[in-house]
C-alpha cells in the first residue's frame, strides 16, 4: 500500500528488465509512468495526476524516432496531438477536446502530403494501457 509519501513501484520482464515503473501517492499514481520493452527501452511515458493520465504522453520507436507527443486530461487525449510516421514526417495533427477530435484535425500520407482534414468530432480510442505490452 502507498502512503503520503510517494514511493516508486515496479514491474518486471521474465528477464529482470523493468516492463513498467510508476509512482503512487495515497495508491494513486501520481508523476510519470514509464513502460519499457523487453530489451530495457523506454518506449512510453504518461504524465498522472491523481490517479489518472494528466499531462504529456509520449512514444518512442525502437530506434528512439518519437511517434507520439500529446496531452492527456483526465486519462482521455485532450489538447495538442501529433504523430509520425518512421520516416520522421508527420502522419496526424490536430487537437482534442476532451476525448473528440475537433474540426481541422489533419492526416498525412507517408511522403508528407495531406491526405484527409476531420471535418466533423468523434471520439478517439483511449491513450496506451499497460495491457498492449502484456
Amino acid at each position: 500500500m502507498c502512503n503520503e509519501e510517494p514511493i516508486i513501484c515496479r514491474r518486471h520482464w521474465p528477464n529482470g528488465q523493468v516492463k513498467e515503473e510508476w509512482s503512487e501517492v495515497n495508491g494513486l499514481k501520481e508523476g510519470w509512468r514509464r513502460f519499457f520493452l523487453e530489451s530495457g527501452f523506454l518506449f512510453s511515458e504518461m504524465e498522472f495526476r491523481n490517479g489518472d493520465g494528466n499531462g504529456v504522453i509520449h512514444e518512442w520507436r525502437a530506434d528512439g524516432s518519437l511517434r507520439l507527443d500529446a496531452n492527456l486530461k483526465d486519462g482521455e487525449f485532450h489538447g495538442s496531438y501529433r504523430t509520425w510516421w518512421a520516416n520522421g514526417l508527420l502522419m496526424e495533427e490536430g487537437v482534442f477536446d476532451n476525448g473528440k477530435h475537433t474540426k481541422g484535425f489533419r492526416y498525412y500520407t507517408e511522403s508528407g502530403e495531406l491526405w484527409k482534414e476531420v471535418q466533423d468530432d468523434f471520439i478517439a480510442p483511449p491513450p496506451f494501457s499497460s495491457t498492449d505490452i502484456s
